[in-house]
């Protein structure tokens, strides 16, 4: 047994010192060890002068944590002693084994710090339930008990703090909940709502940076007098509350509109004269009598006398019932006119179906059980009783039961809301309601940057849909029929020469070659007239422009190409041409059947003319402007030592029009460097970035020719490579060979410094390039 005891104490006490492990009784339920603690003396927990007087000894059974799920019960023999400080105002201790016992605790340290764990993570009813399963027997309200006894932990001085209120009695007692926005942590919950607790709260944290709240007046003084060096914003969820509630206000004004979903009444030939006694109908709890004892006196309803009371307030009295109830029961001409509480006319899982069930009555199926055996493989859940109810109403009314148009709220709803998550119900109802009003539909596109129509194109889908439009444009952007192209654009590229050499002096390379010659090859390859390009351009420059009210403005452009691109095709389903339009329109109408929508046509017609035009001007004034700031590759090209396609592949990479990839979804979580990426986040990849990486190109922040440019990504990578490529590439060569060769001593005008830039998120450009004849 000598042997044993240290082997046992290792094994059930490793760290906890001083204790000795007597004997161990194991039985089918429960464990039970009986131990004692091994030191001389002990220090009083009141002064901490030690002492050895034992004053006597007694057993206690702390539990522990289980064991293989049998409970674990300690049998401690703890002494008692005297305290020899007559200083001290305690004559007595009890000894404490330090990390297993504690003053009146019925568990050993380590349990006690399991469960509150527990409580932690799960609270207290499933951290009850958690707890049994592992073999303590423990109730809900002791979890919450040893949660609360914990220690508050330090929190660190957040940056972004989260304000907003709580009821303890909604409508009588609010506090306030402060939480750290970047961690989702509650920090503090003041008992009330003031501005000057909140302030004071603020002022104690000076390194507050940003303060998101809603937008009550008090939090806003708060902020500002407790942290005026932090930004105030408005919180995600607020700003969605009050889109919603404004949405369903709008909708609310045409709510004569959503009478479209539901058909018209037939009214009946006569009216009865007679009104028919209403049916059990649950009246509002607010419009009942309070409820009182049979013997409280007046308050109890007794039959009006002979004579009749004249006055109100007298019945008030009488009946003891409020005066609005009274007047309410005295003003009511019919007892119809009573049923108006909040049980009346709410919305049943039956709704979407009466339209269904006013058309099988009209056709003359009125057997309710058999119309609930044909709408239940359309969807309805509910019960039989329900559609019996139903066609009850339609027997005894004079009147047919239909459906009831869909609430404010719910047209707000599936405004608001991605299409993708509505039912084809819903999307059909929304459609009518929004072909049947155009405020509704105004209100639907409210905001949008890009009408739907224009984002189904190629950089937004994936396989099977991106194969099979890409199989419809490549054949348009290969090598041999680019090739063909390059004679008009020859032509193009020396009218325009031609009259910069007519104007000398000063010319603006951006505005007099790269963006007319851009715009009028692509616009010739898809069929855009003429007098239609000078919209086009100004459309472009607006969305690209940097202003201020852009925004605005970027989605007036936006729907106005929107409707130029579909009048254009549908002239061009009248009166084709030859043109990649024409061909496209062509696949539309195909006689195996429509191989693109109407919504792929205009969205594959805006990709393709905003890519050709915009990147294309882009990297025909980047690469000028490369070549004249570097004046022996300039030599080089003129002299025909340096070929300019070799030029157009380093000037993709040196300076890329595009700076972003399409945008593209983590199917699951992965760890890049240090970046952490959950399943389903948006990555954006930097293309820019990648084709200046020193790992993949030498100096690369060195513009030169000579270089092997494989590997760049300026035109993407993969299934969505640029269809393009090829033209924008012959549209460069010929462009920038034809200029510095026609204009022997063409030069920059001022530093390189000086030229502005037009940046966004995706594309950076040159404004202007201003260059001496």
């Amino acid at each position: 047994m000598e042997e044993v005891e240290p082997r046992l104490k290792e094994l059930l006490f490793p760290s906890i010192a001083d204790i000795a492990v007597l004997s161990v009784d194991v039985n089918i339920e429960i464990v039970r060890v009986e131990a004692q603690c091994t030191t001389v003396g002990a220090a009083c927990p009141g002064c901490g002068a030690w002492s050895t007087g034992v004053h006597s000894s007694y057993l206690r059974f702390p539990a522990d944590a289980p064991s293989a799920g049998r409970r674990v019960v300690l049998q401690l023999r703890v002494r008692r002693f005297r305290c020899r400080n007559t200083m001290c105002a305690r004559r007595t201790f009890v000894e404490q084994i330090p990390g297993l016992t504690g003053r009146h605790g019925q568990r050993t340290e380590r349990l006690r710090s399991i469960l509150a764990a527990v409580g932690l993570a799960l609270a207290g009813r499933a951290g009850a339930r958690l707890a049994s399963v592992l073999g303590v027997s423990v109730s809900r309200s002791t979890v919450l008990r040893l949660v609360d006894a914990l220690p508050e932990p330090e929190v660190p001085t957040p940056r972004v703090v989260g304000v907003d209120e709580y009821a303890t009695r909604k409508g009588r007692h609010y506090g306030t909940m402060l939480v750290d926005v970047e961690t989702r942590r509650p920090i503090d919950l003041p008992p009330d709502r003031e501005a000057s607790s909140l302030a004071a709260w603020l002022g104690q944290r000076p390194g507050v940076e940003i303060v998101c709240r809603d937008r009550a007046p008090f939090f806003a003084e708060g902020a500002a007098a407790g942290a005026p060096q932090a930004v105030q914003v408005a919180d995600r969820w607020h700003l969605w509350h009050n889109l919603s509630e404004a949405a369903e206000r709008s909708v609310a004004q045409h709510r004569r509109c959503l009478r479209v979903l539901t058909p018209a009444a037939s009214q009946p030939e006569s009216e009865p004269e007679t009104v028919p006694a209403p049916g059990p109908v649950r009246v509002a709890m607010a419009d009942r009598p309070p409820f009182r004892r049979p013997d409280s006196g007046p308050a109890r309803s007794r039959p009006c006398p002979a004579g009749g009371w004249t006055q109100l307030r007298s019945v008030q009295r009488q009946l003891g019932m409020s005066w609005h109830t009274v007047k309410r029961f005295a003003d009511a001409a019919k007892p119809e006119e009573l049923f108006t509480g909040q049980w009346q006319n709410r919305s049943s899982v039956l709704d979407d179906y009466k339209p269904y069930l006013d058309d099988r009555w009209n056709e003359g199926c009125t057997n309710a059980w058999k119309l609930w055996e044909e709408i239940v493989p359309l969807g309805y859940t509910g019960s039989y009783q329900r559609v019996r109810a139903c066609l009850h109403d339609k027997r005894t009314s004079p009147r047919p039961v239909t459906a009831r148009p869909p609430s404010p709220r719910a047209v707000a709803g599936w405004i608001l809301r991605h299409p993708e998550t509505l039912t084809e119900r819903e999307q059909l109802q929304l459609k009518a309601i929004r072909t049947h009003c155009p405020g509704l539909d105004a209100l639907t596109h409210h905001g949008d940057s890009m009408p739907p129509e224009l984002n189904a194109h190629l950089l937004n889908t994936d396989p099977p849909a991106h194969t099979r439009l890409r199989r419809l444009v490549n054949s348009a952007f290969t090598k041999p029929r680019t090739e063909q192209l390059r004679q008009s654009v020859q032509t193009a590229t020396d009218q325009l020469l031609d009259q910069l050499a007519a104007r000398g002096g000063h010319a603006d390379i951006v505005a007099d070659l790269a963006m007319p010659l851009s715009l009028t090859v692509i616009s010739n390859l898809l069929g855009i007239p003429e007098n239609d390009r000078p919209d086009f351009r100004s459309w472009t420059d607006t969305l690209l422009s940097p202003a201020p009210d852009a925004a605005v403005q970027s989605r007036k452009a936006m729907r106005e190409m929107h409707r130029f691109l579909a009048e254009l095709i549908d002239r061009k389903r009248d009166v084709p041409g030859d043109d990649l339009l024409s061909a496209l329109i062509n696949e539309h109408t195909h006689q195996d059947g429509p191989r693109l929508s109407r919504a792929e046509l205009v969205s594959m017609a805006f990709l393709l003319l905003f890519g050709g035009y915009h990147n294309s001007a882009s990297l025909i004034s980047t690469t000028v402007l490369a070549l004249l700031s570097h004046p022996a590759r300039l030599a080089a090209v003129r002299s025909g030592k340096l070929a300019m396609d070799r030029g157009t592949e380093e000037a993709l990479r040196w300076n890329s029009p595009a700076m972003l990839a399409v945008r593209r979804f983590a199917t699951q979580d992965m760890q890049i460097g240090d970046a952490a990426i959950c399943k389903g986040e948006r990555v954006w990849l930097a293309w820019a970035s990648a084709n200046r990486d020193p790992g993949q190109f030498v100096t690369p922040e060195t513009f030169d020719p000579t270089r092997d440019t494989r590997g760049h990504l300026a035109f993407g990578h993969g299934p969505h490579y640029c269809p393009g490529a090829s033209l924008a590439r012959l549209e460069n060569q010929i462009a920038v060979t034809s200029l510095v060769c026609r204009f022997p001593k063409l030069s920059l005008i001022g530093p390189v410094s000086k030229l502005q830039w037009t940046t966004s998120l995706r594309n950076r450009s040159l404004r202007e390039l201003p260059v001496s004849m």
